[in-house]
């Protein structure tokens, strides 16, 4: 039955092997909550030691907002206040918020990530911890948060529904959660196998789409959603 929802039986699509860890995987999707999820569906920390190529690092701390971003800095109705970015990068988005008015914090558990966002934008209250070890930090002081935001960071979680439990914890009554992921429904998604390498694993655990994600907010007590 499906990881997810725990309700319905799943569908097999196909496999994909990584041959860099030596692993096989399976994907399948959910007849009830639409959701994509690749078997085995597990975290591999070692990916992330060297997930960012050597082109990548020589651009960390003057990277561009992306265009999604901004997306969200026109539709967010609140301006101010206190804002996380759960795997925030360099900091690009925080230093555009910061700029608006916010009080930014950010964690990612890339070092060189944190270093640049460090040295290059000036952000101070920024972490390279996993989102269980920031909530220690935010239980000890005490705090909560307006906005948080995840950008395609959904999709690298073995363990979504407790993502999710944990932003909630942090977030204040009331407040904002915005994100992105990649969408497997979009145009050419189906090179991404071949030609780009995008939705995969081990660092895409699942795939997601309009429906999926409508699915998941809703059954997860999230309200107000808007998706595009």
């Amino acid at each position: 039955c499906c990881s997810f929802c725990q309700r319905s039986q799943t569908g097999y699509i196909a496999n994909f092997g990584n041959g860099e860890f030596k692993q096989e995987y399976k994907l399948y999707q959910c007849s009830n909550c639409y959701l994509q999820f690749w078997w085995p569906l597990k975290f591999v920390p070692e990916f992330y030691e060297k997930y960012l190529p050597q082109h990548e690092i020589a651009t960390l701390g003057s990277r561009k907002l992306p265009p999604y971003s901004e997306l969200f800095y026109k539709l967010l109705p609140i301006k101010s206040g206190r804002l996380l970015d759960v795997g925030c990068g360099d900091g690009v988005f925080l230093e555009h918020a910061r700029n608006l008015g916010f009080e930014v914090f950010g964690i990612d558990l890339d070092k060189k990530c944190i270093n640049a966002a460090k040295k290059h934008r000036h952000l101070e209250n920024v972490y390279a911890l996993f989102l269980d070890d920031f909530l220690e930090i935010a239980k000890n002081k005490n705090l909560q948060f307006d906005v948080i935001s995840f950008f395609d960071v959904l999709e690298h979680q073995d363990n979504p529904r407790k993502f999710l439990k944990n932003i909630k914890s942090l977030l204040k009554e009331g407040g904002y959660i915005i994100g992105s992921v990649p969408n497997r429904e979009r145009f050419l998604s189906s090179m991404d196998w071949k030609v780009f390498m995008g939705d995969f694993p081990p660092p895409h655990l699942t795939r997601w789409a309009k429906d999926a994600l409508k699915h998941f907010f809703i059954k997860e007590g999230l309200t107000g959603i808007d998706l595009y």
